[in-house]
């Protein structure tokens, strides 16, 4: 379950409300009976369980938002990938059946939600047979990251970086055909998060109808783009210590645009903007432009190994205290890597930017 979890690590949440029921059954010839299934989010504490009879199991639940969610069912207490499998949960009804293992290749009916949820993850997502080559060089990178090969890992992320892009246009297309559909909201987070820029995917998130834009995915999402940190309003003071425990502040910039760039070793997406960065910033450090980068980082030597790894020739700082640094708080870093431009004047320019966006970016600033 673990590259699972992984995979919905940007798009897993539940709003509130109430009265809202969904009803999941299913048989499956090879489900164990009086083995405890249990039906969960990564996202939240707890979980709903039931047990096993007839190798048939019914969960009845009563969301907290009629936006839904993402959530997993999963038989036993082991947290096994093959024994489980992954919904998109709207009020409604979902059927399960099939002949297994477990719930490979099981057939999903009921609500429209759920035929949607089958429909993007049969074309469109890593699931879909179309990606079979993404999930090698996924598989690859997690095996890379797993031995501490970062440099494997950032080799494979272009590669990967292409299929991403294949399934961002296709997810655009999905989402103008069904224009009704909260599963929508999943594309928004998963999917085009990853390849458009935040000013763009926010437009176009606001063309979307309620149901989409309000979905605890979505909103998700925008608190990790640091939405709520508006452009044209003064960026959070810090000090922090760099690597030989010097103290510097973000006021040390004043009078430079200064891209405060939230990373980690352990972060394969992190590494893999790496020479974006170093790109932009040897393009543009004589024309009024530096980078500050705030490692989310709790071990030292891990933090020193990747900046020598990675070559980054700019000032880099961590307190150690990883995603509770009070600089993380203050930027609403929910999730990395993200980053803030930040004017002459100490106003934020911009945000969110991937690849070769800065470059654009400090063009359009700096010509």
């Amino acid at each position: 379950m673990k590259r699972i979890i992984a995979l919905l690590a940007m798009g897993v949440a539940l709003q509130t409300s109430a009265q809202n029921k969904i009803v999941i059954s299913g048989t499956l010839p090879d489900l164990p009976n009086d083995t405890m299934m249990r039906l969960w989010t990564p996202f939240q504490e707890g979980y709903d369980s039931t047990v096993i009879k007839n190798h048939s199991f019914t969960f009845t639940k009563t969301l907290t938002s009629g936006n839904g969610g993402v959530f997993i069912i999963a038989v036993g207490d082991v947290k096994d990938e093959k024994k489980g499998t992954v919904l998109f949960l709207e009020p409604g009804e979902v059927k399960i059946t099939g002949k297994g293992p477990f719930f490979q290749n099981a057939t999903y009916s009921g609500s429209q939600f759920i035929k949607d949820w089958v429909d993007i993850c049969s074309n469109i997502l890593d699931t879909a047979a179309a990606f079979s080559e993404k999930r090698k060089l996924k598989m690859r990178q997690e095996e890379a990251e797993n031995v501490g090969d970062m440099l494997t890992s950032n080799e494979l992320q272009p590669q990967i970086a292409v299929f991403e892009k294949q399934q961002s246009e296709l997810a655009k297309v999905w989402i103008s055909k069904h224009p009704k559909s909260t599963v929508s909201a999943y594309l928004f987070a998963n999917v085009l998060n990853r390849t458009m820029p935040k000013d763009e995917w926010l437009e176009y998130l606001g063309k979307q109808p309620l149901n989409v834009q309000r979905a605890a995915s979505v909103n998700f999402v925008k608190k990790s783009m640091g939405v709520g940190m508006e452009i044209g309003t003064i960026a959070p003071g810090f000090t922090l210590p760099d690597v030989n425990g010097k103290q510097v502040s973000l006021s040390d910039y004043k009078g430079k645009y200064v891209l405060i760039d939230f990373w980690a070793s352990w972060c394969a997406p992190c590494r893999a903007q790496n020479p974006y960065l170093k790109a932009a910033y040897e393009k543009f450090k004589d024309k009024n432009f530096t980078i500050l980068s705030v490692s989310a980082d709790e071990k030292k030597d891990k933090w020193l190994q990747a900046m020598e790894e990675d070559k980054q020739p700019w000032t880099q700082v961590c307190d150690l205290k990883a995603s509770m640094s009070p600089v993380a708080l203050d930027y609403h870093v929910i999730a990395i890597p993200v980053n803030y431009l930040v004017g002459p004047d100490g106003k934020i320019v911009g945000m969110g930017y991937m690849n070769e966006r800065l470059e654009q970016k400090l063009a359009e600033l700096l010509k």
